[in-house]
């Protein structure tokens, strides 16, 4: 038994905020990173709640030029894609997906021709551990929305 195991116990469940200083050091470098795209539907709502949320966390911390969960970009910033932005991009001869900001369900029928249940979306996201229905809903929202950006 050495004396590093006690730290390495803090530093997986405790540590920054309770996700622990290597998760959050592991997070940083996937959220700041160019190379690692986080896509979704609201992320950036997404990513200022976990700021919020876990409010010492390095991961979560705007970067400068545009920052996780600013406006993306290049230079370690971390890159962003909001999916509304994204859809209206690639809609702008249809007034109505331009005009109007499309919830993930509606991309979802219209790229993948399939309903998105979205029955788990007002569950209890704090309470732990996740239902195996919320686990597959987080699952399926991650999936299509990489399915979404694929086009």
């Amino acid at each position: 038994h050495h004396a590093d195991d006690h730290d390495d116990d803090a530093n997986n469940g405790g540590g920054v905020d309770g996700i622990g200083s290597r998760l959050d050091e592991v997070l940083s470098l996937v959220m700041k990173s160019d190379r690692f795209v986080k896509i979704g539907h609201g992320v950036k709502m997404d990513i200022k709640e976990c700021r919020r949320s876990y409010p010492n966390a390095q991961c979560f911390k705007p970067t400068g030029g545009g920052g996780v969960g600013g406006s993306g970009g290049s230079g370690g910033s971390g890159s962003v894609v909001e999916l509304t932005s994204l859809w209206k991009n690639n809609n702008n001869g249809n007034n109505k997906a331009k005009d109007s900001p499309s919830s993930l369900s509606d991309m979802t029928l219209s790229i993948l021709n399939k309903p998105l249940d979205k029955s788990c979306a007002m569950s209890d996201w704090g309470r732990r551990p996740l239902s195996n229905a919320q686990v597959h809903y987080a699952a399926l929202d991650a999936f299509v929305a990489l399915k979404i950006a694929e086009g």
